[in-house]
């Protein structure tokens, strides 16, 4: 229902016009698309035959991986678990056909797939990706502000993967044909009814593809191997954190310096380029003296950007430890597609309303929530204004009172699902569903799981997870601590 509410809403914006290399404004589409192509080309890794691969020392103990043969057992319950809903892949063929005709593609795919192992070959068809461009943010005639949808954000050397890929053991007829995947990929930009010439893919996987993640994952993996701080890496996305101490500031300074200079020259060696514009380093605390820090970009050494509020994994952090961003990012989301469904859907049947709002609009107020849980009043009612609003919608209840649509609905507050919330994310920990390495674990006083609170004159420290649900938590009788499973919990603290 949201992308049938998009599409009416026109969110596709054509591209119109854009500049060429030397400023010239361009505007019939074949043009356009082509002008892209040759953009999205040029970040491509052209890793020369003749350039002498980095050491790479062999990292398994066991056997290579040999030569594998796919049963046709493994296809047909692989057929079987196809997503029906999923969009068509680069074959055109519908992940609904090959699940209903599951039985009868068996015999055939099993074979084609065999054979092209055994060949260590992938079919031309296979390699070709049309790209669709999209705009990241500024001018819409600027091609470096576009995206393309097709292959990884990160392009990484094909030939050096490979060179990785047998230090892992990878060899065989999977170590012939993932080379035969990464190598002789083609590309081509299509806007509408026009499409750019064909140009050769260098560097990076396909995106959306199986196999590209797990390539991607296993090129960086070595990246923080010579690191001496905590460093935490999700996807493309790298982060160091170093506590600085009065008494030690020039040695832990130096220590942090260090550990960016080894990412700078892993990132040369390994022919993947740092986009040092988009590093941030983020001071926390009253004495800190916002020491400054440089990354190698090509030749030249950059200092690193300072920010008071950076986004990670979709949650806004504040340098002064305040959720006030955060909250306000997501309640104008929120609202912003209230607003659209609101607009693209003229019914105000309440049970549309409800899973409307629940599946599309109450999620971004409530996503990772026990990390940013608002403790002040202000905060507390913008984000409560939104379900307000919401409720409002159906018409058989517009005018009653807040609390009597919520009933009506089955509602609670959002203050009242975050405190529950709070409570099932405590059980999780406290039974091994969810782990977190606490640098301050809670403290507990007796086998009863009672929990102590730790005395603290930060206001964010004093509503931090660990320190909120210790009330709540403790009120709970045993039977609802001692529950068999996070179903039953709910079940019993509802």
């Amino acid at each position: 229902m949201y992308v049938y509410a998009k599409a009416q809403q026109n969110a596709h914006v054509s591209i119109g016009a854009i500049s060429d290399a030397k400023g010239k404004t361009l505007t019939e589409a074949i043009h356009i698309a082509n002008r892209l192509n040759e953009h999205f080309k040029s970040v491509f890794v052209d890793d020369s035959i003749n350039d002498q691969l980095p050491v790479f020392e062999r990292r398994r103990n066991q056997e290579d991986l040999g030569d594998v043969i796919i049963s046709f057992e493994a296809t047909l319950a692989y057929l079987n678990g196809l997503n029906p809903n999923k969009s068509i892949g680069v074959d055109n063929i519908s992940p609904k056909v090959l699940k209903e005709c599951a039985a009868q593609m068996t015999y055939p795919l099993t074979l084609i797939y065999n054979k092209a192992l055994s060949e260590g070959s992938t079919p031309l068809a296979w390699k070709q990706s049309h790209v669709t461009p999209l705009l990241k943010k500024g001018s819409r005639l600027d091609a470096a502000n576009y995206r393309p949808v097709s292959i990884t954000s990160v392009p990484f050397s094909h030939r050096r993967l490979i060179h990785k890929l047998k230090a892992y053991g990878i060899n065989g007829n999977v170590g012939k044909w993932i080379e035969s995947f990464l190598t002789n990929r083609k590309q081509r930009t299509v806007l509408g009814n026009h499409s750019s010439d064909w140009t050769d893919v260098l560097s990076g996987v396909p995106q959306g593809s199986v196999l590209g993640p797990t390539l991607f994952i296993i090129y960086i993996n070595d990246l923080t191997d010579n690191l001496k701080l905590v460093h935490k890496i999700y996807a493309d996305d790298t982060e160091l954190l170093q506590e600085i101490r009065p008494e030690f500031h020039d040695a832990d300074c130096l220590i942090l310096q260090n550990d960016l200079n080894i990412i700078s020259e892993w990132s040369k060696e390994w022919l993947m380029e740092l986009n040092v514009a988009k590093c941030k380093v983020m001071h926390l605390g009253h004495g800190n003296i916002n020491h400054e820090y440089v990354m190698n970009d090509g030749n030249t050494s950059l200092i690193i950007a300072a920010t008071d509020i950076d986004g990670d994994l979709g949650i806004f952090l504040s340098n002064d430890l305040k959720w006030n961003q955060h909250i306000q990012v997501a309640t104008r989301r929120a609202n912003m597609i209230l607003g659209l469904l609101k607009k693209t859907f003229r019914s105000r049947d309440i049970k549309l309303w409800d899973k409307l709002y629940t599946t599309y609009v109450r999620p971004h107020l409530e996503f990772a929530v026990p990390v940013w849980c608002p403790y002040l009043k202000g905060n507390i009612k913008k984000i409560e204004k939104i379900q307000h609003k919401a409720t409002k919608i159906p018409h058989d209840i517009t005018s009653l009172p807040y609390a009597e649509r919520c009933r009506r609905l089955n509602f609670t507050s959002l203050e009242t699902r975050r405190r529950r919330g709070d409570l099932i994310q405590q059980f999780k920990l406290e039974n091994g569903f969810e782990i977190i390495n606490w640098h301050n674990p809670p403290l507990r006083r007796s086998p009863s799981n009672v929990l102590t609170r730790d005395f603290t004159y930060n206001n964010a420290r004093h509503n931090f997870f660990t320190n909120r649900i210790v009330n709540d938590w403790n009120y709970l009788p045993l039977s609802c601590k001692k529950a068999p499973s996070i179903n039953a919990f709910k079940s019993r603290i509802d």
